[in-house]
């Protein structure tokens, strides 16, 4: 490689945040490589950022002004004028652990099927105190489409993404990116902490709520564009890489996503699922889907008996007495639940199904001590 090319880019958009921009940049360029490029854009700060970023001497550092454009246009900026084969952007309110370009391209380098690596990451508060760890980030594409990711900060992908998957957009960029990114790719897990993310009231999260609300309703909106039958069998792999050692749990993926669409709004798509789910389903895999169709119906209004025994009426390999016993079933729990909402039920962390969901792995500290051992491990 050139070595005047950087192997890694890393994009930091801010905006009126020069009380903690400082700590960021300082933290980004103390790295354990050097072999990375830091672009900063200004997003028509008016704190006196722009001063202050005038004032930087690294030859590591390109900074890039603008009119204030929100921050998927301050990240594209800074993607367009990248240079590395890998890409991240760290926000101007947190920190970088030393080895946070040299633990994230490490296990890039390490598994070449993988387009992002990502870590656990500490959690600090607006004055720099650690409160905690969030290490259950496991990178579920089901989750992020339907409102439900774990937390995602630190991470680094290939830049060649965006030739296919486009750049960012809207007020949920980030959730959109990776829910893209996981329908067709894998992700590899570093498990060491390599980031500080800030809670504070002044985060885009907070200060733009409804923007957001609205922008990630349109990540399962458009999941659903893309692939308007979740339940057939490639899309189910997708959403729930467990069913790769236990295909035979495939009802029960289908019946709990049916679940999750229903939770965050897509109550349509989610009748259409569980009806689908009915007519498919061997009479020992019917109680989940017959238990979501009951919640399901009491959250759109539809009758549960009735529309149970019509999605059966297309089961062609369920026995009459079965479908007949199952509507039997249907009553009972129409009944026990009575006339209120009914909580849908979710797959349990210790059921088969979850317990089979691993991400690969990277273990930054075994590679720093033996290279040669390439420590990654797959599901």
């Amino acid at each position: 490689m050139n070595p005047m090319i950087p192997k890694v880019s890393l994009i930091l958009p801010a905006y009126n945040h020069l009380r903690y921009l400082p700590l960021a940049v300082e933290t980004a360029l103390r790295q354990t490589v050097d072999n990375f490029e830091l672009i900063i854009v200004n997003d028509g700060s008016t704190d006196g950022t722009c001063e202050w970023l005038d004032a930087l001497r690294d030859p590591r550092v390109r900074v890039i002004h603008q009119d204030n454009r929100g921050p998927a246009e301050a990240i594209n900026a800074g993607i367009r004028a990248s240079r590395g084969e890998y890409l991240t952007w760290i926000s101007a309110d947190n920190w970088c652990a030393p080895y946070f370009v040299e633990a994230l391209a490490a296990a890039l380098d390490a598994d070449p099927s993988c387009v992002m690596a990502y870590s656990p990451f500490y959690m600090i508060d607006a004055e720099d105190r650690i409160v905690g760890i969030r290490f259950d980030n496991l990178l579920l594409l089901r989750e992020l489409v339907t409102n439900r990711p774990r937390g995602l900060a630190g991470f680094m992908y290939r830049k060649s993404m965006h030739d296919t998957l486009g750049l960012y957009e809207g007020w949920a960029l980030d959730t959109l990116m990776w829910a893209r990114m996981m329908e067709e790719h894998s992700a590899v897990f570093v498990l060491e902490p390599t980031y500080y993310y800030r809670f504070h009231d002044e985060r885009a999260t907070v200060t733009q709520a409804p923007r957001v609300t609205e922008a990630v309703a349109k990540i399962t909106s458009g999941f659903l564009a893309r692939h308007p039958d979740p339940g057939a069998d490639a899309a189910l792999a997708r959403l729930y890489p467990g069913l790769a050692k236990a295909p035979q749990l495939a009802t029960q993926a289908r019946a709990d996503f049916a679940g999750l669409l229903a939770q965050c709004g897509n109550s349509r798509a989610a009748l259409d699922l569980i009806a689908a789910t009915l007519r498919s389903a061997g009479a020992d895999e019917l109680l989940r889907p017959l238990v979501n169709a009951v919640a399901l119906c009491r959250l759109t209004g539809e009758e549960p008996a009735g529309f149970v025994a019509a999605a059966l009426a297309g089961n062609a390999t369920l026995p009459v007495a079965s479908a007949e016993a199952a509507v039997d079933v249907v009553d009972a729990l129409a009944v026990m639940s009575g006339g209120g909402r009914a909580d849908l039920l979710r797959l349990e962390q210790g059921s088969l199904l979850t317990a089979l969901e691993r991400p690969k792995v990277f273990s930054y500290t075994a590679w720093k001590h033996d290279p040669s051992r390439v420590p990654v491990r797959g599901a």
